[in-house]
């Protein structure tokens, strides 16, 4: 089984939490104060994830998917009016979108493999993911409409967790080519591949920053746990540790403005949202209920 649904069932067996411990305060509007929206998915009402959207200031923590599904991998489109997201609601993962009040979901896949982890390129009418449909991963794009979608990666090993660079020319992936997971980038049509950072331990989920200077990464071991935040600049150099603990700290992504950092930890018994200034400082948790797992942010 590869990492990417490896950490999915992971995150699934994690304990929950019904009580409900959130900032759900429904006197307050979902305006994006505090720096924008972040769309997550939750296990607090159950063990099958609901997709939520909250404030970047921990405010307003809206559920939008009420079916009986996972509904995982949330990406919120560069204007934030929707999110493109992966459900399982028909046995296999497909790729869905919805608006940030929850209505007009939509169906963009119909695949016999599982299609996750959408991201949207600048301009939103394209969408990158990842698909297990010819057994390995490998990474597709369609139109955000559901039209045209093309193959981009055709490997024998798995390609996966596509990120699409903010000037829209490239795509940044996850790879397993030289055997351990390491971050590569590529043309948008699957051309020119180079390497990012590919080291003896596991590098995976990479992120662009906003103004495409840095990665965001995470890094592990072959026993996957402790899990760390590293950033490093984008030809590679200077990699830097911005988690250091005995927990699982993964699945990073960069404030609008890239002063911030939202990201996932099991560091206090189960996995809730954090956020960190981008060296590292002032981490803090943003949610109260357990069992909340990748986060993206967009802006107001």
């Amino acid at each position: 089984m590869v990492i990417a649904t490896t950490l999915l069932l992971l995150i699934c067996c994690q304990a929950t939490d019904s009580s409900d411990e959130n900032k759900n305060d429904q006197d307050t509007p979902l305006d994006g104060r505090g720096g924008g929206y972040i769309a997550f998915q939750s296990e607090r009402h159950g063990p099958k994830e609901a997709l939520y959207i909250m404030n970047a200031d921990g405010t307003a923590q809206t559920k939008l998917t009420e079916n009986p599904g996972r509904n995982v991998c949330p990406a919120l489109s560069p204007d934030s009016k929707k999110i493109a997201f992966s459900s399982d609601r028909t046995s296999d993962y497909e790729i869905y979108i919805i608006d940030i009040d929850g209505s007009n979901e939509c169906r963009l896949t119909n695949s016999p493999g599982f299609d996750l982890h959408p991201s949207w390129s600048p301009d939103g009418e394209k969408i990158a993911f990842m698909s297990a449909r010819d057994d390995n991963y490998e990474i597709y794009i369609i139109n955000s409409d559901g039209t045209d979608q093309t193959r981009i990666t055709n490997t024998t090993w798995n390609d996966e967790l596509p990120d699409w660079s903010p000037d829209g020319t490239a795509i940044l992936f996850s790879s397993q080519q030289t055997g351990n997971y390491g971050i590569f980038v590529m043309n948008t049509d699957g051309n020119n591949t180079r390497t990012v950072i590919n080291t003896s331990e596991h590098e995976l989920d990479g992120r662009w920053s906003p103004d495409g200077n840095e990665i965001l990464f995470t890094r592990m071991n072959n026993d996957y746990i402790p899990r760390h935040i590293w950033r490093v600049s984008v030809e590679g150099n200077n990699p830097v540790q911005l988690t250091n603990n005995s927990a699982i700290n993964d699945d990073a992504r960069w404030s609008p403005d890239g002063t911030r950092i939202v990201f996932q930890s099991d560091r206090s018994g189960s996995f809730q949202l954090f956020i960190m200034n981008a060296d590292a400082s002032n981490q803090s948790k943003i949610s109260t209920a357990q069992g909340d797992y990748w986060p993206s942010w967009g802006r107001k």
